[in-house]
């Protein structure tokens, strides 16, 4: 079971965060069968880097839901995270994430569609 709440209340982050981070939205993603829920949280950065990129909040808000057949996670460490999930518009989205400490919680730091061999790995490993 996959569920998906969306809200654009403020959320408090660690004050020691050195990150100004822009509480524009808040995305918690629930799953089931005892995996933790996630959150992910808009920084300024991130959002630059989305626009920059031709890539809307809705969009990269839909990859990083997408469903499990049509979304692949990357760790890159400890603290990094790629979801690559497809968006309603039929584009590949790309976000990278940064776990905020030993939390559940990720800003997202960056977004784009996928495309060349980055899209040629994300059918390869979810279609």
């Amino acid at each position: 079971m996959h569920t998906t709440r969306s809200d654009k209340s403020a959320g408090a982050l660690s004050a020691d965060d050195p990150v100004r981070v822009r509480q524009l939205r808040r995305i918690t993603t629930c799953y089931g069968e005892g995996a933790p829920e996630r959150e992910y949280v808009w920084t300024d950065e991130g959002l630059d880097n989305a626009r920059r990129n031709g890539v809307g909040v809705d969009e990269a808000t839909q990859a990083l839901y997408a469903p499990p057949g049509l979304r692949y996670e990357r760790a890159l460490g400890d603290l990094l995270l790629i979801v690559m999930g497809m968006a309603d518009s039929g584009r590949v989205i790309a976000a990278l994430c940064d776990r905020i400490g030993a939390t559940q919680t990720y800003k997202i730091i960056g977004a784009r569609a996928l495309r060349g061999a980055d899209l040629d790995e994300w059918r390869r490993r979810v279609l």
